[in-house]
């Protein structure tokens, strides 16, 4: 687990240069450089990361299985929230909600 902490994600944050960060930053298409990647494990870890890179103004993309053909599931600077923890997403009442594995 990185140093650096999202407030309401217990799940992982990794920054440049720890072990991990390399493979979670690359996608099929596309290497990237986010200056974090994080990997939530429930709805509320998911808005949890939203919220931090609302406040800290960080651009975000979202990886679910990480095969954009135009390398969307990664970038330079901001944030990666990498879903690979979450099994299915659900929409309840015109409402999503994220499932863990």
């Amino acid at each position: 687990m990185s140093s650096h902490t999202v407030p309401g994600l217990d799940g992982e944050v990794l920054t440049p240069g720890q072990e991990g960060y390399a493979e979670a930053a690359a996608t099929v298409m596309a290497v990237g450089t986010p200056d974090l990647v994080v990997r939530p494990r429930d709805p509320a870890e998911v808005a949890a990361a939203l919220r931090y890179a609302a406040e800290a103004g960080l651009t975000v993309s979202v990886r679910s299985g990480g095969h954009s053909m135009t390398g969307f599931s990664t970038h330079t600077d901001g944030m990666v929230i990498d879903l690979r923890q979450i099994s299915r997403v659900e929409i309840v009442a015109g409402r999503w909600a994220c499932m863990p594995r």
